[in-house]
């Protein structure tokens, strides 16, 4: 039976499911319309392909804050990511990029397709960590740190970059950062000298949960300095 027009032209209005997941922050539940436009991408999840980079990055998210989670959403992000080209890559912001590996991280996802993905990301990090915030960054590497992921190259441009933007960490952020560090076994001075300068300048800053974080990873990994 054929639509009437007022319904024509109310579907052809309605958000697409890349309108949709585009917009999801992260910062609440999925809402209505958020996991329609989810189980759709989930039914033919194939259409991520044409998805542009952050709404393809907020649609990961969308999937890792699912229950359950939408696996197949997060294996059709892995193949596109994995597979992109230089070009590509380009198009996503670093705030992209952190969101991807973050979904992965809290999904738990990290099949070998998560991985291929994740090494890819990796090397964005390492070819573009200029771009990132402090914060993100911590946040970018602690995901790799939740999968227990290496990469080595990311990793060595990291520790430089927290150097050059330690003033720009929050308390939680470079809490976060010391954290996954130690987590990837990957506690290199001076950076940790310079991250406990930082903490020990600014302790009215930190939470308890915070400082205990911190007080963690540079009792596990040996560094800080005997002036932490």
């Amino acid at each position: 039976r054929a639509l009437a027009p007022r319904a024509v032209a109310a579907q052809a209005m309605a958000p697409t499911p890349q309108e949709v997941l585009g917009a999801f922050e992260g910062r609440a539940a999925l809402g209505p319309e958020a996991l329609k436009a989810l189980e759709v991408v989930d039914a033919s999840p194939q259409q991520l392909r044409t998805f542009q980079p952050r709404a393809l990055a907020r649609a990961a998210l969308a999937a890792a804050s699912a229950t359950p989670v939408r696996a197949k959403v997060l294996q059709e992000v892995s193949r596109a990511v994995a597979g992109a080209g230089e070009e590509q890559l380009k198009e996503f912001e670093a705030s992209d990029l952190t969101t991807l590996a973050w979904a992965f991280a809290a999904a738990d996802h990290c099949d070998e397709e998560a991985v291929a993905a994740l090494t890819v990301l990796g090397k964005q990090v390492k070819e573009r960590a200029w771009e990132f915030s402090g914060d993100e960054l911590a946040k970018t590497v602690r995901a790799f740190a939740e999968l227990r992921v290496q990469h080595q190259g990311m990793l060595t441009t990291v520790t430089m970059e927290t150097m050059w933007k330690i003033d720009q960490f929050s308390s939680g952020g470079l809490a976060r950062m010391a954290e996954a560090l130690v987590l990837l076994d990957f506690c290199k001075e001076p950076t940790f000298e310079w991250m406990a300068a930082r903490v020990i300048g600014r302790l009215s800053d930190y939470k308890p949960d915070e400082l205990a974080t911190v007080c963690w990873a540079f009792a596990a990994g040996g560094g800080g300095g005997a002036g932490f």
